[in-house]
């Protein structure tokens, strides 16, 4: 059952949609129009497809398509499209958010609060000059060589957070972050194959790799990050040698087994 105290929806007749389809012709007309009108966009839109609004809402609207605004409400409301580029201009000269707001009478949060929501409505970019102070590359950088955020963050002495908002600054994306780690990951891979080919002078066949527990490490990281040992060869472009058969040694007093016995 619904609450006596929920507001009851009223259907908008046509006489309203009709005079905000007459006022309401582009995205900058929406948003001034819900400047004006102290609503979302979204109730705006609403109403213009024909959907049910509250009394509330409705009385609102009427209010001010009748001329009966008060002078306080609507400079409460002076947050339109003027006020939000004079704000943003503001802050492009006079760089900083305390000195906005000194000039404007505002605190420095709510200044910020305006660019932000200028941002949102697409009417510019706002990018704090505090956020953009770690440079994209040193991001990126920081992220190959240590391939966690929480990482990134440490070692640039900020908190998690601060680095999420740096992200989105920089618009960095997770596919880009998730390419870096695996390139990273193949690179050490490389790194580690390579010390092994210089130790057993020759390309190690898959059976050598399971011998012993580091190269057995080194396969499993291969697989992961190639798919499999073959497709590693072949994108490092490794061929490997045609396997050679041993002789057997004659049966003259020599053991096999001993380390001085020559291995063909």
């Amino acid at each position: 059952m619904s609450s006596i105290f929920a507001p009851t929806p009223v259907q908008p007749d046509g006489r309203l949609s009709t005079q905000l389809r007459e006022m309401i012709a582009d995205h900058n007309a929406l948003l001034e129009a819900s400047s004006r009108f102290g609503v979302t966009p979204s109730t705006l839109r609403k109403i213009l497809a024909g959907g049910p609004i509250s009394r509330f809402i409705r009385k609102k609207i009427d209010r001010v398509l009748g001329g009966k605004t008060e002078s306080d409400q609507t400079l409460r409301r002076q947050c339109g499209i003027e006020r939000l580029l004079n704000v943003y201009h503001l802050y492009q000269t006079r760089g900083t958010l305390q000195r906005v707001g000194d000039e404007i009478g505002l605190s420095r949060e709510r200044v910020r609060q305006l660019l932000v929501k200028g941002t949102e409505f697409g009417l510019f970019e706002y990018k704090p000059s505090s956020e953009i102070d770690i440079p994209r590359e040193k991001i990126l950088a920081d992220y190959g060589r240590l391939l966690t955020l929480k990482g990134v963050a440490q070692a640039n002495r900020i908190s998690p957070c601060r680095l999420d908002r740096l992200l989105k600054a920089h618009r960095i994306a997770d596919s880009e972050l998730e390419e870096i780690r695996i390139n990273t990951k193949k690179a050490i891979c490389v790194e580690a194959y390579e010390e092994t080919v210089r130790t057993l002078g020759h390309h190690p066949t898959t059976t050598e790799l399971q011998r012993f527990a580091k190269t057995r490490s080194l396969a499993a990281r291969i697989r992961r990050c190639w798919g499999s040992i073959e497709a590693f060869r072949s994108d490092r472009g490794i061929s490997l040698p045609r396997p050679r058969r041993r002789r057997r040694l004659k049966a003259s007093g020599s053991n096999p087994l001993s380390m001085n016995a020559p291995l063909y």
